[in-house]
Formats: structure tokens, C-alpha cells, sequence
């Protein structure tokens, strides 16, 4: 047991890490005047609509039925409906408009696109956690990924869909228990280092391949847990990013946008964006905080939590 929670604790702390990059991107994107380097950033969506789907292959699919699984899946699509709503009835964007950007993920008709494909990908989950073998769907969907490389066709939602569907399959896998493995093997973690940096180094040279993003997203979770929780106060902090990831997701991005319409958060300079996006991350830590203590000490916050985010 104590193994399986460390294995588990390995995939939380990993989700934590990307909310940290999505904390970067979007303060970079949104806050820093000069142009954003985004091929660095790609892996970010591409781990977390990817470990959504591991998480539903590896834990959901042993603790939920089929039924509670659409659902959780159903409520996100409304999640994602209210989050946009507003948006679309101010904004006076046609229904022709709102339907292509849930293929397209067009930002300028909706936002949070993010949420869609993980919504779908688990909406459908219980129809694929009945395919086997899973290992090989796993790289049937590479092969998908990479056939949309070759044609450079990026279809957001469809793109996504098929990322969420893989980690579905990889979480059902034994591929994911030799990334799981108790004892890190230390030569493995240097050759994915390496891996990871030359993919990094590379991508932003070559034409865009979500295939290669996956490679690089693996990559960085055969090192990155291992690295980071050594640093004191991390593991804890990035483990309950992990845990609420969606919740984190949705407020950094809610603030970052706030933060853009005030010329004073808006710079030039290197430092001063750091420290907004060290500020953004610690407020993160701080409604982490608060969400964990209301949820131990009213009943009713979390009854709402397993509501809407269970």
C-alpha cells in the first residue's frame, strides 16, 4: 500500500508541476510585453489533458463505476458551458461561431478550451477502458498524432481528445509501471534529463509535432517528481497543486486575466514578472490552503466540492 501511495503521490506532484507552467505561460503570455517563446511551453497542455487520462485509466477506473465516471466527465462539459456562457452572450458570437471553436479551440470565441477535450476525453472513457490490449491503442494513438504532424493539421479539440484518450490507455498499461517504479533507477533519470533537454533545445527549430511533445512530456516525468520533491516544502506544495489542479487551473486563469486590464501589472521588465508570477503562484498555495481547511471543517463545502470536482 505504502508503494502504491508513493506511485500515486509520483502523478500529483507531476500535475503540480505543470499548473506551475500554466502559472508561467499564462503570466508570461498575458503580463510580459515582449513575445512569449510558446514551442517551450507546449508540453504544458499536452501533460495536462495527457495525465487527466492517465489519472481516469489508473485510479478512476478502480473506484468508479462507468456511470460516475460520465458524470464527472458531464459535469465538466457544464463547468466549461458556464465558464463561457457570459462570454458568448456579451460578446455576441454566433452559434456557428461557438460551434467551430469546440473543434478549432479558438481563444477569440471561448475560453478555457483546455476544459473540452479533458471533458470529452472523460465522457468517453468508459467505452475505451473496455479496448485491449491497451499498449497497443496507446500507440495507435501516436501513430494518430503523428499522421496530424505530418499534415501539420491541428484541430485543437480533436488533438487534445486524442492526447486524453492515450493517457488513458498508457494509465491502463504496464508502460506506466516502469515510469512508477519505487526505487528511481538513477541512469534512467539522467538518459531522460538529457532527452528532455535536447527535445527542449529542438522543438522550437522544427515544425510543431504533438507526437514529439508527448515524448517530451514522458520524458520530464521520469526525472522531474524525483528532482523536485527533494526540494524542501515542494512536495507538499506541488502534490496539493496536483490534487486540485482543475480549481487551479481555472482561478490562475481567472487572475491572470483580471491582472492584464491593469497597466500596472503589465512589464517590460524580467524581474518584475517573476515576481508576479511568484505572487500568482503563492496565492494559489494560499486558496489551496483554504480550500483544504473548509473542506476538513464544513460539511457543506465538501459536499459542494464532491459536487461540482468529484
Amino acid at each position: 500500500m505504502e508503494q502504491k501511495t508513493k506511485r500515486l503521490a509520483e502523478l500529483d506532484i507531476f500535475r503540480g508541476f505543470l499548473v506551475l507552467g500554466m502559472i508561467v505561460f499564462h503570466s508570461w503570455l498575458h503580463l510580459y510585453e515582449e513575445k512569449i517563446p510558446e514551442a517551450y511551453f507546449h508540453f504544458v497542455p499536452t501533460g495536462f489533458v495527457l495525465f487527466a487520462g492517465i489519472l481516469i485509466g489508473k485510479v478512476l477506473s478502480g473506484r468508479k463505476t462507468s456511470f460516475q465516471i460520465y458524470t464527472r466527465g458531464l459535469k465538466l462539459f457544464i463547468i466549461f458551458l458556464l465558464l463561457n456562457v457570459p462570454f458568448w452572450i456579451v460578446g455576441k458570437i454566433s452559434l456557428y461561431r461557438i460551434a467551430v471553436s469546440f473543434i478549432q479551440g479558438n481563444p477569440t470565441f471561448s475560453s478555457f478550451e483546455i476544459l473540452l477535450p479533458i471533458a470529452l476525453t472523460i465522457i468517453s472513457a468508459p467505452f475505451f477502458l473496455k479496448l485491449r490490449p491497451p499498449s497497443l491503442f496507446f500507440l495507435i494513438g501516436l501513430l494518430g498524432l503523428g499522421m496530424l504532424d505530418l499534415f501539420q493539421y491541428f484541430p485543437y479539440t480533436v488533438k487534445f481528445f486524442i492526447i486524453g484518450v492515450m493517457g488513458i490507455f498508457f494509465g491502463r498499461s504496464d508502460l506506466l509501471n516502469y515510469f512508477l517504479r519505487a526505487e528511481k533507477d538513477k541512469l534512467r533519470i539522467c538518459i531522460s534529463f538529457f532527452l528532455s533537454a535536447i527535445l527542449v533545445l529542438s522543438l522550437p527549430s522544427l515544425p510543431l509535432s504533438w507526437s514529439l511533445q508527448m515524448i517530451l512530456t514522458l520524458s520530464l516525468f521520469l526525472w522531474v517528481p524525483y528532482v523536485l520533491e527533494k526540494i524542501p516544502g515542494m512536495r507538499s506544495m506541488l502534490m496539493n497543486f496536483g490534487k486540485y489542479s482543475l480549481i487551479l487551473y481555472i482561478f490562475h486563469v481567472v487572475l491572470i486575466q483580471s491582472l492584464k486590464h491593469f497597466p500596472l501589472f503589465v512589464t517590460r521588465s524580467p524581474l518584475i514578472l517573476f515576481s508576479e508570477i511568484i505572487g500568482v503562484t503563492l496565492i494559489c498555495v494560499l486558496v489551496v490552503s483554504v480550500l483544504e481547511a473548509g473542506r476538513k471543517k464544513s460539511p457543506s463545502v465538501e459536499k459542494a466540492y464532491r459536487i461540482f470536482f468529484q
